[in-house]
């Protein structure tokens, strides 16, 4: 098994309290993060952060050596980004979508030059004011448009693309009655149009909730994974080479739930492993470059972030623990510095911060 060593510095200007938050995706080398610490996406070549406690959109944009020399402030919403999402708006329009503090979910749109114009604002749980906990985006037809799924601290929401770069108001509403810690998007059935997983918390207990979609959209009734600790994050991916599973995160644990087929899966995890206090997020990436995907999680209560190397099989070797920044957050997996391996950006109180894998 190869070695991965890490070497890190320190990857935006420190005057930016909050950091990139989790659910990250794993490509290109620029990203989009947000204060509120629940989403990490690639956003159309530029890398952006709301300033702490407000609604402003900068653009930190990679040199494609693992640096962020072009520092750029787009305009602002009257909200407090919580968490961020990026997609395709339009037929060419990529942007981002935020989910607020107060309600609803704002709109910004990505230009050539790197920076993200606010567009909107939109209630997505309109007439209900809800709190913006996480957001995603993804085209759960099927289609070229990305949809806005929200996660709040009552349900979960959905909203598909309306006329230009519009939104339709309200979305369908799910997990009435669930706080959303999490949310995560993969194909579990091996369908063109992706599934939703999302991890929350409600007045039985903490859970794992499995959305399978109706190929347009929709989705049924959810199967329900209990969880034993409140769950914090969840990813998605094929760790078993038997299609596509789920790992949730709890306070001090990681659970792996295996496709059982069909997008099912057994009520309890097929393996759990414990990990340094408060994990925060998760990515999941081939680390060591053994060609088995390992899993990465960011935790704020030790200021670190633990590899667990995969065997392949669905189970998972013991951590390999490695420094990272102060009250870390989140996590993000790209290969930033083009040396085909990948890298991970983790977001702390004072700023994001790059650790580039050295892997022989």
């Amino acid at each position: 098994m190869a070695s991965t060593t890490w070497s890190g510095h320190e990857a935006t200007r420190a005057d930016r309290g909050g950091a990139a938050p989790r659910d990250a995706r794993s490509a290109g080398y620029d990203w989009a993060g947000a204060r509120g610490d629940k989403g990490l996406n690639q956003l159309a070549g530029m890398e952006a952060l709301p300033a702490a406690g407000s609604g402003v959109v900068t653009s930190f944009l990679s040199d494609g050596n693992g640096g962020f020399p072009t520092i750029q402030d787009g305009s602002t919403s009257s909200s407090t980004a919580v968490a961020i999402a990026a997609g395709l708006m339009g037929n060419t329009t990529m942007g981002a979508t935020t989910a607020n503090s107060t309600s609803g979910v704002s709109l910004y749109h990505a230009t050539s030059a790197g920076v993200v114009g606010y567009a909107g604002n939109y209630n997505l749980t309109s007439p209900t004011l809800t709190a913006g906990e996480v957001v995603a985006m993804a085209p759960l037809d099927g289609g070229s448009k990305a949809w806005i799924i929200e996660g709040t601290d009552s349900m979960l929401v959905v909203s598909a693309p309306a006329a230009g770069t519009n939104y339709t108001t309200p979305g369908s509403q799910y997990l009435l009655g669930v706080a959303i810690h999490g949310i995560a998007v993969g194909s579990l059935r091996g369908a063109t149009a992706p599934d939703v997983v999302a991890v929350g918390t409600e007045t039985a207990g903490s859970n794992a909730y499995v959305l399978l979609n109706n190929g347009s959209g929709a989705f049924g009734l959810p199967q329900k994974l209990p969880v034993t600790a409140t769950a914090t994050a969840v990813a998605t991916a094929d760790v078993d080479g038997g299609g596509t599973d789920i790992v949730v995160a709890t306070n001090n644990q990681i659970l792996v739930f295996l496709n059982q087929g069909g997008g099912t899966f057994a009520t309890t995890p097929a393996h759990t492993y414990a990990a340094q206090p408060t994990v925060t997020a998760v990515a999941v990436a081939d680390f060591n470059g053994d060609g088995k995907p390992d899993i990465a999680a960011s935790s704020t209560g030790s200021d670190e972030v633990e590899i667990f190397t995969g065997n392949g099989d669905g189970s998972f070797n013991p951590p390999v623990v490695f420094a990272a920044g102060q009250a870390i957050q989140g996590i993000g997996v790209a290969d930033f510095n083009r040396d085909t391996k990948p890298d991970i950006v983790v977001s702390g109180f004072f700023g994001m911060y790059l650790l580039q894998n050295s892997t022989m």
